[in-house]
């Protein structure tokens, strides 16, 4: 084996995962070093098992670094870095291994190899050359300012800059490194600056502070026996909601809202509790609207096929010797349309009356004379008998469905529970606040 005159490293623009080959000799993966370098000059060192795994070549001569490292822009190097020791020990009038004496004085060679890198790349006088500039021949260690961020790069080796891009273009092809982040530096002024004002502030709400601290210090007695005093209403109240849980029989069925009107005239209704279920369920309460419910502990409902009462659709409780019977309407017909039957009069039905005849004759003789007195004309009027009786008369009334009207008194919406079982009732805290 013999190692031939060979550059110890590879560089790369980073595209991403996948394969990148290196050319030169390696009998270890641990004798490759991958360097990841973004592009503004930032670099890692990355972990063999994790970010990239080797195939060597069946001859050691070159081999595939698969890279899973996940970025996908910047710039990559392979480097061969053998470690510069003497791993066999050659003891004397043993049998001469020539292959393992030509592998020993191969890595003597691969050993100067990486030296030279090293000393063409770090044994260079630093020179200042000001802001980037493209189509310029720069030399290793030569240190830039790049004019977009004003960071301070130096470069790795010998190169010219590209004709048309910027200083991020070759910092992804691994010419540079960044020596100085100016922005971080501009940041921490500013931070420093900022901090400065906000400790001058802070001093002045430190004494308004203490003038406060000493205000609440006084008042905190005070505010100790409020809270001794809420203990105890809280451990009254704890105590009554217990027994009000416990006396409250299965059975009861209540009518409820959990919110507030704002006037008089039950206008402006506004919700607080929420849903009712979900408030009344710790108290053993089900809500009327007809469900089927089932609760072991329940004395009433503790098998399936029973439903609470359903008062959901406008219905009334109405006081009885016995229970559960229902009935009536939302609506009555109260309306009607009414007709009449033709009817004759008769004599006796007609008012007491007589009519009154007029009269004018002329007796041309005396035969014809209706009383005494010479014959000519006679005038004069006289009355017919009476008839009718006046009795009382009918003409057969009848009536008859003509509509549907409203029947409601004024009413006030509310949800009507029944009490199923012997809940625990809420946490008692809430409930206090509730109360108050």
């Amino acid at each position: 084996m013999t190692v031939g005159a060979e550059v110890p490293y590879k560089r790369y623009v980073y595209t991403g995962t996948g394969d990148y080959t290196y050319d030169f000799k390696a009998y270890k993966d641990e004798d490759l070093i991958l360097t990841y370098q973004d592009t503004s000059g930032l670099t890692k060192v990355l972990n063999l098992g994790i970010d990239y795994t080797v195939t060597r070549n069946s001859n050691d001569q070159g081999g595939t670094c698969h890279l899973s490292y996940s970025p996908t822009n910047g710039s990559l190097e392979i480097r061969r870095a053998i470690p510069i020791e003497q791993q066999t020990d050659w003891v004397n009038n043993n049998p001469l291994n020539v292959k393992l004496l030509e592998m020993d004085l191969d890595r003597v060679v691969m050993m100067i190899q990486q030296l030279e890198v090293d000393l063409n790349q770090g044994l260079q006088v630093s020179s200042w050359r000001g802001n980037w500039a493209n189509n310029t021949l720069y030399y290793v260690n030569d240190n830039v300012v790049d004019p977009a961020t004003e960071n301070v790069y130096v470069a790795k080796e010998k190169h010219t800059s590209n004709s048309s891009g910027t200083i991020s273009d070759d910092i992804a092809l691994g010419y540079w490194a960044l020596a100085l982040d100016v922005s971080n530096i501009k940041d921490a002024e500013q931070n420093a600056a900022d901090s400065a004002a906000a400790a001058a502030e802070s001093e002045d709400n430190a004494n308004a502070a203490a003038t406060t601290a000493t205000a609440a210090a006084q008042s905190a007695e005070s505010d100790a026996a409020d809270a001794k005093q809420s203990a105890d209403n809280a451990e009254y109240w704890a105590s009554q909601v217990a027994q009000s849980l416990s006396t409250v029989p299965v059975g009861h069925i209540m009518a409820w809202t959990g919110g507030y009107f704002t006037n008089a005239s039950n206008g402006g209704y506004t919700d607080v509790l929420g849903d009712p279920e979900t408030y009344l369920s710790p108290f053993g309460y089900v809500i009327c609207d007809g469900r089927e419910f089932q609760h072991a502990s329940s004395p009433i409902f503790n098998a399936a096929g029973r439903h609470v009462p359903n008062l959901t659709d406008e219905r009334f409780l109405m006081g009885s010797t016995t229970q559960g019977s229902s009935g009536g309407s939302n609506s009555i017909d109260s309306s009607h349309v009414h007709t009449t039957a033709d009817h004759t009069l008769t004599i006796n039905e007609m008012p007491h009356h007589r009519h009154n005849v007029g009269r004018d004759v002329w007796y041309p003789t005396s035969t014809m004379r209706m009383s005494g007195g010479d014959y000519g004309a006679d005038f004069g009027s006289f009355n017919t008998g009476y008839a009718g009786g006046g009795e009382a008369h009918n003409h057969g009334d009848t009536g008859s469905a003509g509509g549907v009207t409203e029947n409601r008194p004024k009413y006030l919406s509310v949800i009507f529970a029944m009490k199923a079982l012997y809940g625990a009732g809420p946490d008692i805290n809430v409930f206090l606040v509730q109360s108050e």
